[in-house]
């Protein structure tokens, strides 16, 4: 239960704008993606991402608004209206329903197949920062919160994720990488480091597991 509390804030990351009130949503400009792994710097194009572990590699491509392309491809409207949009995404067991208000990612329902539905719902601080992720998981007819995770900043950067429960603590420099996982369960804490080395833009380009290289990253800017 515990990780995929903690996994669900990990794969928050929408792309923000100061949209204002009921203004023209540029679709393209709306998009998920995970701020552990995909924070990048500058005018990125392309990133091959490839694990030492298990020898495979994968490219993503984004737009100009930092949108992975694959999942705008994915996706249908399903509605626009007064600064209210809604995207359905087809997935190997359903769906995904994906809700935006004013350019901000609102909430996420996953349904389909043998899974138990589950709800994501964010909330923002007035400087337009994810603050707080509540998780919900379906029963009988109802959504039951399980769990909740808290975003904190430093100096406008993310510095660290906390489920609430305070069993999970994910902590992160000022370039977005993810430098610490921290774990408490059955009364013993379990820490996980990551080091990094980095590209002339700040972005990471090889993560390192405990000292043990795990992940590469080639970028292409644009």
């Amino acid at each position: 239960m515990n990780k995929w509390l903690a996994a669900g804030l990990l794969s928050l990351g929408c792309t923000m704008f100061a949209l204002s009130q009921n203004a023209p949503v540029d679709l393209d400009s709306l998009g998920y993606s995970t701020l552990a792994d995909f924070e990048l710097h500058g005018k990125v194009k392309a990133v091959r991402v490839c694990s030492l572990v298990t020898d495979y590699c994968e490219t993503l491509e984004f737009n100009a608004y930092g949108v992975e392309l694959q999942e705008i491809r994915n996706r249908k409207l399903v509605s626009s209206l007064d600064g209210t949009v809604v995207f359905e995404t087809p997935t190997n067991h359903g769906r995904i329903l994906d809700t935006y208000q004013d350019g901000l990612l609102l909430s996420r329902e996953e349904e389909g197949g043998d899974i138990v539905p589950t709800r994501r719902v964010f909330e923002y601080s007035p400087e337009r920062l994810p603050t707080k992720e509540s998780l919900y998981q379906k029963e009988g007819d109802t959504f039951v919160l399980q769990g909740v995770n808290l975003l904190n900043y430093e100096g406008g950067h993310l510095a660290s994720v906390v489920s609430a429960d305070g069993s999970f603590t994910t902590l992160y420099n000022a370039n977005g990488a993810k430098v610490a996982e921290r774990s408490f369960q059955d009364g013993e804490t379990f820490i996980l480091e990551f080091t990094y080395d980095y590209d002339a833009q700040g972005n990471w380009i090889k993560r390192y597991e405990e000292e043990e290289p795990t992940l590469t990253r080639e970028i292409t800017y644009g």
